[in-house]
């Protein structure tokens, strides 16, 4: 039977959270990936199943991972769609239950919660660099107020 503690021992071993850029934005990604050798996928559709009941869209999709000197590994990625609400309620419902990605969890609720985000779960960065507030890898412009992504030389 899945459970949300079972989904979140899941997602805390196989899940990733993190945010995708594009140009000038960041979208929030919200996954869990599974290798579809030995009928593992069926897990995952058991897990989008329940999700559904729960009002939490997602979707199923297949990549192909190639690892160095192996052949072409099938992955079944389980992706969380809703928009910040459905993130957000997955990720809430999960807390509870997390170990490994608890804190990064609540730093992602926090900042859902701080910054006001479009409805296409992105939110826009300036460039101005003007540090006011530091949030590890985020900060917010003193100049506009904007979020903005620190790069890996600027946390140096």
């Amino acid at each position: 039977m899945i459970t949300w503690q079972y989904i979140a021992g899941f997602f805390d071993g196989e899940g990733t959270l993190g945010w995708n850029s594009a140009q000038d934005t960041f979208q929030l990604q919200v996954n869990i990936a599974q290798n579809e050798a030995n009928n593992r996928c069926k897990v995952l559709e058991a897990i989008q199943r329940f999700l559904n009941r729960e009002g939490i869209p997602s979707n199923l999709y297949p990549v192909s991972q190639k690892k160095k000197g192996f052949s072409q590994v099938p992955i079944l990625i389980l992706q969380i769609n809703g928009g910040r609400e459905g993130k957000a309620k997955f990720l809430s419902r999960c807390l509870p239950y997390l170990w490994v990605k608890k804190v990064h969890v609540q730093d992602t609720l926090r900042t859902l919660q701080l910054f006001s985000m479009r409805k296409d779960n992105s939110f826009h960065v300036c460039g101005h660099r003007k540090f006011r507030t530091k949030l590890g890898a985020l900060a917010v412009c003193r100049e506009c107020k904007a979020l903005y992504y620190r790069t890996k030389k600027e946390l140096t």
